[in-house]
């Protein structure tokens, strides 16, 4: 099945990891609904720079647990901050960046594109320099 070819899909949005601190906020109250976590918005800790959605949502789950442990029917704003403050993403560095450098590769409106990003499509040179990170990524992540 070819997905990715004309006519087959016409619009491709790429989704990038949250950039800002109210971006991270968002992402973990929406997971907090999507888990059935009862999260005061203004108890959402802060988040590092970085993270994924899946990684927001780990944490989501992490403080439910700890919430479930203590006894608690909801994860306090303590037990937000102590599971937000020493949760730790795995490295998945090189992966992260061939996802998003093939995320700016198949967007099909720039207006999907965070700004800082916009530079790689609209520059033939840079679009260039993009295609081989990503071929080297994949070589590099084929051969790990």
């Amino acid at each position: 099945m070819d997905l990715k070819r004309r006519g087959r899909c016409e619009v491709h949005i790429p989704l990038f990891v949250p950039q800002t601190e109210s971006e991270r906020r968002e992402v973990f109250l929406a997971m907090a609904r999507k888990n059935q976590v009862a999260v005061d918005p203004a108890a959402v800790p802060p988040l590092p720079e970085g993270i994924s959605g899946a990684d927001i949502e780990s944490i989501v789950v992490q403080c439910l647990r700890e919430a479930v442990i203590a006894g608690l029917p909801a994860p306090t704003p303590e037990i937000l901050r102590a599971t937000a403050a020493r949760f730790v993403s795995p490295d998945y560095s090189l992966q992260k960046e061939l996802q998003e450098l093939v995320a700016v590769r198949e967007a099909t409106d720039l207006r999907f594109l965070p700004e800082r990003l916009q530079e790689l499509r609209r520059d033939p040179a840079k679009a260039a320099a993009m295609e081989r990170r990503i071929q080297e990524l994949s070589a590099l992540l084929r051969e790990g």
